[in-house]
C-alpha cells in the first residue's frame, strides 16, 4: 500500500469508475475521502484501497446459503414464504429468529 496522492482521474482509474463519478459524490458528501490543495482534488491511494476494501460484499446466494446453515434450515428450500424470510434477513443484516 502506497500513501502517494493521486488525481481524481487516477483515482477514478484505481477504482474502475468513470472520470465524472468521483466529482459527483464529492458534490453530494459520499464517496471516499479526499484532500484540497488550492484548486486541485487529491486522493490518497491507501485510503482508496482501504475505502474499496470496506464495500467488498459477498454474492447474496453465498450469504443466504450461510444463513440457511446457521438456522437449520434445509440446503434447498422450495416454500416461497422461506425463501422470502431468508432473504429478507441477509438483505436487513438482522437475525429475526426471536
Amino acid at each position: 500500500m502506497s500513501d502517494e496522492y493521486v488525481s481524481s482521474a487516477e483515482a477514478a482509474k484505481l477504482l474502475g469508475l468513470a472520470r465524472g463519478t468521483l466529482p459527483a459524490w464529492r458534490s453530494k458528501g459520499e464517496g471516499p475521502a479526499f484532500y484540497r490543495f488550492g484548486r486541485s482534488i487529491r486522493y490518497r491511494r491507501s485510503e482508496l484501497e482501504a475505502w474499496a476494501a470496506d464495500r467488498r460484499r459477498e454474492a447474496i446466494r453465498a450469504q443466504v446459503a450461510e444463513t440457511r446453515a446457521r438456522d437449520g434450515l434445509p440446503r434447498h428450500v422450495e416454500d416461497p414464504a422461506v425463501l422470502d424470510r431468508v432473504a429478507a434477513m441477509v438483505a436487513g443484516g438482522g437475525d429475526d429468529r426471536g
